[in-house]
């Protein structure tokens, strides 16, 4: 009885193993797995996407939740150009069944942080095009030379206004001053009052000693 159980017990297992051996096998085979980029890279364009189940899938790109591209359908490994790639910031770029559309998906997020490439010559400008960058340099050249002459006339405005505060604290000391001079001025007439008043006291008692002798 008891080996009867353990055969039962190891059948059991070996079915439950070669069920999840199925299922992870079926899964990868429906379920792609992007191998690169790396989750969270950052990385430099061109940018090679590669990944392990279904040979073909239909890829799409996005840019910081703002822009979108179908890249259409392709295999694994290929590459997103460097046109697509320009700005810099995070992107995430998902991968759907072509059949089964959003029920198979899977998405990879990545940034970029490599210098955008430079962009294609443009061809020799035509003689109106010309006259009008001529007469923008013009217009720039003279909010140039507009922006420094208020430049200078603020630095001078600055310098005179700070030269008006220094005049300002100058008369300020010089009013403190005379209001102590004249402070000091009222308390000695103050003081030549009382004396006078006691010379003029000591006069008078004078005069009526006299008159008594």
């Amino acid at each position: 009885m008891l080996r009867a159980l353990r055969t039962a017990a190891l059948v059991f297992l070996a079915v439950l193993a070669a069920d999840v051996a199925f299922r992870a096998s079926l899964l990868r085979l429906l379920r792609p797995e992007i191998l690169s980029p790396t989750d969270g890279a950052v990385v430099t364009p061109p940018v090679k996407v590669r990944w392990e189940g279904p040979r073909e899938m239909q890829v799409t790109l996005r840019y910081a939740g703002r822009e979108e591209w179908d890249l259409g359908v392709r295999q694994s490994p290929f590459e997103i150009p460097a046109q697509f790639l320009r700005e810099r910031g995070l992107y995430s770029v998902g991968l759907r069944a072509t059949a089964l559309g959003d029920w198979i998906s899977v998405s990879r997020s990545f940034s970029t942080d490599g210098e955008p490439p430079p962009p294609a010559p443009s061809p020799p400008p035509s003689n109106e095009l010309a006259s009008k960058l001529a007469a923008l340099e013009d217009s720039l050249q003279q909010m140039r030379d507009a922006q420094e002459d208020a430049h200078d006339e603020n630095t001078g405005l600055y310098e005179e206004n700070a030269s008006i505060r220094e005049e300002n604290a100058i008369l300020t000391e010089e009013l403190q001053q005379m209001a102590e001079a004249e402070l000091r001025a009222l308390g000695q007439i103050a003081a030549m009052e009382r004396e006078y008043a006691r010379l003029a006291e000591e006069h008078r008692a004078l005069l009526v000693e006299l008159a008594q002798t």
